[in-house]
């Protein structure tokens, strides 16, 4: 059997042990498994203390001119203001249709 196909076994078997560790851990010790994106950490440029957000504001210079410090469930966030995607981009909608 090629290499490849054992490796890929191998995950799925090793995949499968880990979702019911996570099931049985939540059922005997009540574990809480977030199973959706927390925007703090995905749409942030930089999350942590006061002091690691403000070495991070420093080190990035005018790049980070626009962005803002928001305090949130005791830590801060370094975030990028929200624009709309259609400001951007105009419509460029025409007919498909030749008739």
């Amino acid at each position: 059997m090629p290499q490849t196909r054992i490796l890929l076994l191998k995950f799925k078997q090793d995949r499968y042990r880990w979702i019911q560790w996570l099931f049985e851990a939540e059922r005997r010790f009540g574990l809480v498994v977030l199973n959706k994106r927390q925007s703090r950490w995905t749409e942030s440029v930089a999350v942590g203390g006061g002091s690691f957000i403000d070495r991070i504001e420093n080190a990035m210079g005018a790049m980070a001119k626009g962005r803002s410090v928001q305090s949130t469930k005791g830590a801060f966030e370094l975030r990028e203001s929200q624009s709309a995607y259609n400001a951007i981009f105009d419509p460029e909608n025409c007919k498909i249709d030749p008739k």
